[in-house]
């Protein structure tokens, strides 16, 4: 009971703290990607902080490149919707036949089994009037300009504060890198001071090491997966290579994902 109220409890509060945490997260793993870069910048003989604004510019200015040129193949892509609509209905026909013909034996056997059921008393009826009933509406107040303006630019304003807010913590924590470990080591004890930062520093170029292969494969994965679709002739086919790369940092399913959305317009 303990244990499922715990789990109960930290879900609960992951939850309630996702806007803080999501900004979190990935302004850590985005320091531990740069920080190489920024490490060799540093033994170029630039000082701490224009070796954190190169690397945090140039990280971001990728960044900013791959999403402006994923909108821009959407952009291109959703008008020519409506001519993949035959191609998309005839692949999910295909592919959810057996799942219709089995949701279908479950129903019609759900049904066998109520009408088999013995029948329930009749309702009394209530008492009151046999007049028609009038029919309710409710009508709400027109929404002022302000309701309008936030639910138009709402979540564009929420994606831009989200994005600001990682990029202030990766130039802070890329900054204060150093410091920031030396504080973890006064916060869980100075008993084994040399031991624990070398520890610290084998897990952050371990864990550094990691993501920069990772995007690496990635960044290689999706680079394959555009130009195959291109000489295939797939349209927008760099929209499908940058989604694979994308999608490819989620285990086992991410490549599945990214190659269903290409299957249903080819």
């Amino acid at each position: 009971t303990w244990m499922l109220a715990s789990i109960a409890v930290v879900v609960a509060a992951l939850y309630l703290a996702k806007g803080v945490l999501v900004p979190l997260t990935l302004a850590v793993l985005l320091s531990f990607l740069l920080s190489p870069i920024c490490d060799r910048l540093e033994r170029y003989r630039l000082s701490r902080i224009p070796a954190v604004l190169v690397t945090a510019v140039l990280g971001f200015a990728a960044l900013g490149l791959a999403v402006w040129i994923a909108v821009v193949q959407i952009t291109e892509l959703a008008p020519k919707m409506p001519e993949y609509q035959a191609n998309l209905q005839a692949k999910l026909h295909s592919a959810n036949a057996y799942a219709i013909a089995a949701l279908s034996k479950v129903t019609r056997a759900g049904r066998d089994i109520g009408e088999n059921l013995p029948e329930s008393e009749g309702l009394q009826e209530l008492p009151g009037t046999r007049e028609r009933l009038y029919a309710v509406r409710v009508i709400s107040s027109p929404a002022s300009p302000l309701e309008v303006f936030g639910g138009a630019f709402g979540t564009v304003l929420e994606g831009l504060a989200s994005a600001g807010i990682v990029i202030v913590l990766v130039v802070f924590f890329l900054i204060r890198r150093e410091d920031l470990r030396d504080r973890f080591i006064h916060l869980i004890g100075k008993d084994q001071v040399t031991v624990t930062t070398q520890m610290l520093e084998d897990a952050g170029t371990r864990v550094s090491r990691y993501l920069s292969m990772l995007l690496f494969i990635n960044a290689t994965f999706g680079t394959a997966v555009g130009i195959g679709l291109y000489l295939i002739g797939l349209p927008n086919a760099v929209l499908w290579g940058i989604l694979a790369a994308t999608l490819r940092f989620i285990p086992y399913l991410g490549p599945w994902i990214a190659a269903a959305m290409p299957i249903g317009l080819a």
